[in-house]
């Protein structure tokens, strides 16, 4: 009976939602019907009318206004109880009010309209010599010029459609041979040119190129530069005459630069003054006479000079540490040579030690963010490193109950970053102040019974809710992190044991041992010590 009842009520208040639903409306005001089309949920309005519309909704979702064409949105205002809340319109032709019920029953969706036409009222010629080679977009709204061949008026929207994009119409089309807006002759070569129009003005487009012999003329720095270019095509087609002096191609043609890195090296290359980063191969569309220049050199061997106060206080390594490729250093000068092929080297410290200031070519040179310095070596650099060796002249002990617990990843780092390790029990750990401030971070699955003290007080992390935290030691401080809680029992505080003059003794497994006579043979921690009975 109560499963009936249950189900009563619930079939209930369906039934009323529905009803409550069912007779939402939404009020729709645009100032000229035929300018729009709406959908609700995807469904079309039909029969809209200039002023105000009731639309039946039974469920919440969107309505979907466009611009017919050669219309326009201007305005779109969502009134409410709440207040007015003006829609964002896409391109000036579309726009999506969402609608919530039942909050937003009654509300009334305010549509302001205009034509094109009226709104475009700067204008100016563009020539085009091929029509279907080009295409015309203004910006804003993103529509295309229907071109023609010859003179074209095209007309825009001052302050909105504020330029014009001019390109091919195929993406795989050579460039279009020229464009002069107003007099002046923009840089030939580029697949798509942004253009910002003037009232009244003239943009000449030429989409053929003419029928003439382009002279191309190749220039190496040295003749073993020219080892450096592999192949040179012409319309994919292998052409090997490419330094002639009265080299030349037919203007339109496609020419591609095909580079060898194998043996040597690009420093180098410039189209008509024009430098260019060159990824394996360059391609180029003839347009008119072109100068190509090109610096190379054959691949050998790097030497620079690395000057060290103290050799043993830096690791030099080749390429990456992880391969090992460590490089042999002495006090002073060393002579560095790599191949060309693989000449980055990285420096950084040795562990506790410190490198104070290194410098190339005489200048300070800054580390990155994990201490190391790397530099791509170049033929006759100086390279000078100053280090400095701690003075750890301080201890502090560091105790673990349970390191296991920060499975995630747990360091104890200086100040320099260098780790220092720590162990499950008591870790004495020497510093001097150049050390400090030291940085404990960890993460665990569990780790809510966590406790970390500085000589007896709890210590906050530093801040955003993680657990990473700086400390500073001064000597004889005692850290403890406690992942298990703090304890009671076991090896809780052995220095406190040894000022009562009382000997406390512990297993390793930190079980206390109360019986303290004719202890059996073994390993002890005896007043915080670790003790060998042999007997």
């Amino acid at each position: 009976m109560k499963k009936f009842y249950s189900f009563l009520l619930g079939t209930i208040l369906v039934m009323v939602s529905s009803a409550a639903y069912a007779d939402s409306n939404i009020k729709i005001n645009v100032d000229d019907a035929s300018r729009v089309s709406i959908k609700v949920n995807g469904v079309a309005i039909n029969n809209l009318v200039n002023g105000e519309n009731n639309i039946p909704i039974t469920a919440s979702g969107s309505f979907e206004v466009r611009a017919t064409d050669g219309n326009c949105l201007v305005d779109v205002v969502k009134k409410t109880a709440k207040g007015d809340t003006k829609q964002n319109i896409y391109s000036m032709t579309s726009c999506y009010v969402y609608v919530s019920l039942p909050d937003d029953n009654g509300c009334t969706i305010n549509i302001t309209t205009n034509t094109f036409a009226k709104l475009r009222t700067a204008s100016c010629t563009v020539k085009v010599d091929n029509a279907a080679k080009v295409k015309v977009q203004r910006s804003g709204t993103y529509t295309e010029v229907t071109l023609k061949d010859g003179n074209n008026t095209i007309h825009w929207i001052p302050d909105v459609e504020k330029e014009i994009v001019i390109s091919t119409v195929s993406y795989t089309a050579a460039p279009l041979y020229s464009i002069v807006v107003d007099g002046l002759q923009l840089p030939k070569g580029n697949t798509s040119y942004t253009v910002k129009p003037k009232d009244g003005g003239l943009i000449d487009i030429t989409a053929n190129y003419p029928d003439k012999d382009c002279r191309v003329k190749f220039a190496f720095n040295t003749e073993e530069a020219k080892g450096v270019v592999s192949s040179v095509t012409v319309d994919g087609k292998p052409v090997t005459n490419y330094t002639d002096p009265n080299f030349s191609v037919k203007a339109g043609s496609r020419l591609t630069i095909t580079f060898n890195t194998t043996t040597h090296a690009i420093d180098a290359v410039k189209v008509n003054g024009t430098p260019n980063t060159i990824y394996g191969s360059l391609n180029l569309t003839i347009t008119d006479d072109m100068n190509i220049d090109i610096a190379a050199h054959k691949l050998g061997k790097v030497k620079a000079m690395f000057y060290v106060d103290h050799a043993e206080n830096i690791i030099l390594f080749q390429g990456w540490d992880y391969n090992q490729n460590h490089i042999a250093l002495q006090d002073g000068m060393n002579t560095i040579e790599l191949p060309e092929t693989n000449c980055v080297v990285k420096v950084r410290a040795k562990n506790g030690c410190k490198i104070k200031v290194l410098r190339l070519n005489g200048k300070q040179y800054t580390n990155n963010i994990d201490g190391v310095y790397e530099i791509t070596l170049k033929n006759g650099m100086n390279i000078g490193v100053e280090t400095s060796a701690p003075k750890r002249d301080k201890t502090a002990t560091v105790f673990v109950d349970s390191k296991q617990l920060a499975d995630r990843f747990f360091y104890f780092n200086r100040q320099d970053r260098t780790e220092v390790q720590l162990n499950n029990g008591e870790n004495t750990i020497k510093f001097g102040e150049d050390d400090n401030p030291f940085t404990l971070a960890f993460d665990g699955t569990d780790l809510s019974k966590l406790k970390v003290r500085l000589n007896g007080k709890e210590v906050e992390a530093t801040g955003g809710g993680g657990h990473t935290y700086e400390l500073e030691f001064a000597n004889g401080d005692r850290l403890e992190i406690w992942f298990n809680g703090i304890s009671t029992n076991g090896i809780a505080n052995p220095a406190a044991a040894n000022k009562t003059n009382k000997r406390v003794v512990y297993r390793l497994d930190g079980t206390r041992v109360d019986e303290q006579k004719n202890l059996p043979k073994g390993l002890y921690i005896i007043n915080g010590k670790k003790i060998f009975i042999n007997k």
